[in-house]
């Protein structure tokens, strides 16, 4: 199993986000969104930022996160290539993202994604793993 598959969604797109813990399905959500935004082979790690977000139940933490890197990389132009040091404790997610800032000359542009959204908001068990799939607005 993948660590996040792109779903087809009319008019916006999905992502189906596979994790073993909680930390790892986070990572994971941050990957499959940049992967909607450039190719992240091309991202050089030269630069970390620090990015925390609140909100219960786990599945608004999720969004909450994903709106904050949306956020980060609209205003800041900061692409991530990694996530490392996560902490998850109650209703508060925190993480370092490494990456640099977007460059259009060497960084091929795809979706603009405007939003994570609820609308059909899942977070389940599936097995060993923590499924979670996730509607953004483009």
């Amino acid at each position: 199993m993948g660590k996040y598959e792109i779903l087809d969604i009319s008019g916006d797109v999905g992502l189906k986000i596979i994790g073993y813990t909680l930390e790892e399905l986070f990572i994971n959500a941050a990957l499959g969104l940049y992967s909607l935004i450039t190719d992240v082979e091309g991202i050089v790690p030269t630069s970390t930022m620090d990015v925390s977000v609140e909100g219960e139940p786990v599945d608004i933490l999720l969004v909450a996160w994903l709106n904050e890197l949306i956020y980060h990389f609209d205003v800041d132009g900061f692409i991530g290539y990694s996530v490392k040091n996560v902490k998850i404790e109650s209703g508060r997610f925190s993480a370092q993202v490494v990456g640099e800032l977007f460059d259009e000359r060497r960084h091929e542009r795809r979706l603009l994604v405007k939003a994570a959204t609820y609308h059909r908001l899942v977070l389940k068990a599936e097995g060993d793993f923590l499924v979670c799939e996730c509607v953004l607005d483009i």
